[in-house]
This record gives C-alpha cells, structure tokens and sequence, in this order.
C-alpha cells in the first residue's frame, strides 16, 4: 500500500491486488462501498496520521476511488467546515448620467420627490438648487433608472438639456439648497405624516 500527501488537504492511497484481497475489499460490490470498506478507510487514514502528518480533525472529507492496472487509487480531500457566510454580490459600476429638471413651485417639486421616494428607485445622487423662484434638481443615475424616473419628474417639472459644464453652471450659481441626497433626505420626511418638510 502507497500513502502520499499531496497537498495539506489531499492524501493518495494506493492499493495493490494484495491489499485489496488482504483487506477483504471487492471494487464494484456492496463490500467496497459497505460497512467493511469504511473501516479500511478509518485504519488508513489513522495510519496516515502517524505517518505524514494527514490530520483530519472534525472536518468533512471527500473520497475518491478510481480501479486501474488492478490497482485502487483512494483520493481523500478534506473539505473543512460548510462556509455560511453570504455570498458577495457585486455590481459592475456604471458611470452616472446627470439629467436637470426644473421645478417652478416648491408643491411640484414635493409631490416629484415624494412619487420617486415611494419607488424606491436607485438613484446615485441629487442635488437641490434654487434660482430666483424656480428650483432646480440635478439627478444622477445609471441609464436604466434614469428612463425610469424621467416620466415621473416630466410630470412636475421641466427637463432641461444639459451637459456637464450645464451641470456646473446651474450649480455656480444657484443657491445649493441640499448638496447630496435631496430625493432620499425630502423623501422621507415627507413619507414621516407627523412630519412637514422645513428644508426649503
């Protein structure tokens, strides 16, 4: 009989003929896979121990038998313990696109904020502006959430054209009202009855 270690995890065993009949294992009957082919297994690995080092603790192992040459190669694999952790999700990143809308009352722009709250829509960020008696909402979001949401802020407001330089102009010289999260931060309170938005 060969043992070898092939890695820290893995023990090759290898019976001949001999060991085979000696051990009383038939490959391809119920006696291999029986009660009697454990034992042989538990008595190898113990020896297995002393010998390399192979130390299975309370792990879980995985066998393996493969019959070739009248030989039967044994591959144990410890798997350790189920991992129960969460598996990580990840989301590729998409740069956001900006879009610009105008409100011209702060009840537009209320009810705008208060439809988009209550779908919960993932909006990566808004910003509130005011200019003169107009006030001014600049939303970034991934494509698909901006189709989404323009329908709904079409309704209330208006949707300016704009660039990026649009972006910084309408932010140079409005008066910023709520630099980031102006959907999340008006949106609940406004879904709080017991509460009257006193931002603005």
């Amino acid at each position: 009989m060969i043992l070898e270690q092939i890695t820290k995890e893995k023990l090759l065993m290898v019976f001949s003929q001999e060991d085979i009949q000696k051990f009383d294992v038939v490959y391809g009957k119920s006696k291999y896979s029986g009660n009697n082919m454990l034992k042989v297994i538990r008595e190898v690995l113990f020896l297995a121990r002393i010998k390399t080092g192979f130390n299975l603790q309370n792990d879980r192992l995985m066998i393996e038998f493969i019959r070739k040459n009248k030989n039967c190669y044994v591959m144990a694999t410890i798997l350790g313990k189920p991992d129960k952790r969460r598996a990580k999700t990840y989301r590729i990143k998409q740069k956001a696109k900006k879009c610009i809308f105008i409100f011209n009352n702060i009840e537009d722009l209320f009810c705008a904020i208060e439809r988009l709250y209550s779908i919960r829509t993932d909006i990566i960020s808004s910003q509130l502006l005011k200019q003169k008696s107009n006030y001014t909402m600049i939303i970034g979001a991934r494509t698909l959430e901006i189709k989404k949401i323009l329908p709904i802020l079409s309704e209330y407001g208006k949707l300016l054209e704009g660039n990026e330089i649009d972006v910084v102009r309408y932010i140079e010289f409005g008066e910023n009202i709520i630099r980031e999260r102006a959907v999340q931060t008006i949106g609940k309170q406004l879904a709080n009855k017991n509460s009257n938005p006193s931002l603005i």
